[in-house]
């Protein structure tokens, strides 16, 4: 299955990524950062429902390298029946070339049960490019290759799984509002588009800070394919509220 090949190459970006950035100059401020972020809702009455999400997200910098790997879940059930289940990892490493441009070399892992695509593996290089990158807003976009293993869901009962491995390209931007000193905006856009699916994500969030490093998130997610089998939706919705530390 993927889970092999996804160990193999977030092992590989785990090793490279710090041997890479021993270039650079010793940092006077702590190069480590991160998130680590829990959310659960749970409603009771005709329809009994609960939802629930976790998410990890570690960076490290040094010299011009920049390193980032995050794991995410998220989970529903509704009587006792799951109705959704979505697993997700990445890894990022790039290199500033100049003070708005960098290159970048991007690993992840999807695992939707739900989806007319259970797995996804995407391998991508490319080059970024920041537009925006002052005190309050950032604004990123990047263009890059790769290649893509994915399977796709042709029946159920029993599951019928059909391999597509084929190159990929790749478009992305991010977008940051620091809408204050306790609030802020973010929105992200990613497609890799290959010859036999194009896939879309989509993430708005919403944050304030309540108290200390601790924030209140708010977070809307769409994850989509546009080739699937007759019957299957092309795209999946996530809504979260979750708390959220960062140090």
């Amino acid at each position: 299955m993927r889970m092999s090949r996804f160990t193999g190459v977030i092992l590989l970006w785990g090793l490279t990524g710090p041997v890479c950035a021993g270039d650079g100059d010793a940092a006077d401020e702590d190069p480590w950062s991160g998130e680590v972020a829990v959310g659960y809702i749970a409603s009771s009455g005709n329809t009994d429902s609960t939802s629930g999400t976790a998410r990890v997200l570690i960076g490290y910098v040094t010299g011009d390298w920049e390193h980032e790997a995050e794991a995410k879940v998220f989970g529903a059930s509704e009587d006792e029946e799951t109705t959704a289940e979505n697993y997700q990892a990445w890894g990022k490493s790039l290199k500033n070339l100049t003070e708005r441009s960098y290159a970048f070399g991007r690993l992840e892992w999807k695992k939707n049960r739900f989806s007319g695509y259970p797995e996804q593996t995407f391998e991508t290089v490319g080059y970024g490019r920041r537009v925006l990158d002052d005190e309050r807003f950032q604004l990123n976009f990047e263009v890059g290759a790769g290649w893509t293993q994915q399977d796709k869901l042709i029946a159920e009962d029993p599951d019928v799984i059909e391999d597509e491995d084929s190159g990929l390209f790749t478009l992305g931007g991010d977008f940051t509002w620091t809408i204050s000193e306790t609030s802020s905006f973010e929105q992200l856009l990613l497609v890799n588009s290959s010859s036999d699916n194009t896939y879309w994500e989509s993430i708005t969030r919403l944050k304030a800070n309540v108290i200390g490093g601790v924030a209140l998130a708010i977070g809307y997610t769409i994850q989509g394919n546009s080739d699937v089998e007759a019957g299957t939706k092309k795209a999946d919705k996530f809504t979260s509220i979750s708390l959220e530390y960062s140090f």
